[in-house]
């Protein structure tokens, strides 16, 4: 499969190929647990590319279905496709879905732990839950400790003084580092 249709806006042979090459991966006949390992390990990644191809076609249902095959059936400890599934369902208005998905990414920790903990925190914010929001941009930062996006996060929700000069301050340092 090649993204030239993808490149050129052709959504009729982008859809052709990619459930070609879906179809192919899906369709493997494994012989061994060597061979099984193999199909999930090219699985994953094709369920990737389809659930990428059918939000941009406008397909979102669809691009939530696939991923969420990927997180419950291929590999429920990838932080990085339940961050993609928490995005999915976000973008899509499914908020506690997207927190749901959030939190398990979190629980997995590094080496996505700084931006899972602040895209919760930006979720929080969603849902008003304003002490929850900045809980996990602290944990963000500790990932990240120069964490810009959930330093200004912090600044700006805190009803706290001295964690507003603090945070701050430490904006301004990080950003004379630059």
């Amino acid at each position: 499969m090649s993204y030239y249709p993808y490149l050129i806006n052709d959504k009729e042979t982008l859809i052709k190929e990619a459930q070609i090459c879906e179809s192919y991966a899906r369709n493997l006949t494994p012989l061994s647990e060597k061979q099984s390992l193999l199909k999930q390990e090219n699985l994953f990644p094709m369920l990737e590319s389809m659930s990428r191809i059918y939000f941009h076609l406008g397909e979102h249902d669809h691009s939530l279905q696939l991923m969420k095959e990927i997180v419950v059936e291929l590999d429920s400890y990838d932080a990085k496709a339940w961050m993609q599934f928490g995005g999915l369902n976000e973008q899509m208005g499914n908020i506690e879905e997207a927190k749901k998905a959030y939190q398990k990414a979190c629980s997995l920790g590094a080496p996505l732990g700084g931006i899972s903990w602040y895209r919760l925190g930006r979720v929080f914010e969603k849902l008003q839950e304003i002490e929850n929001a900045q809980f996990c941009y602290f944990r963000s930062l500790k990932f990240g400790p120069k964490g810009i996006s959930p330093l200004k996060r912090i600044r700006e929700l805190t009803k706290d003084q001295y964690i507003h000069d603090w945070s701050n301050k430490l904006l301004e340092c990080l950003l004379l580092d630059d």
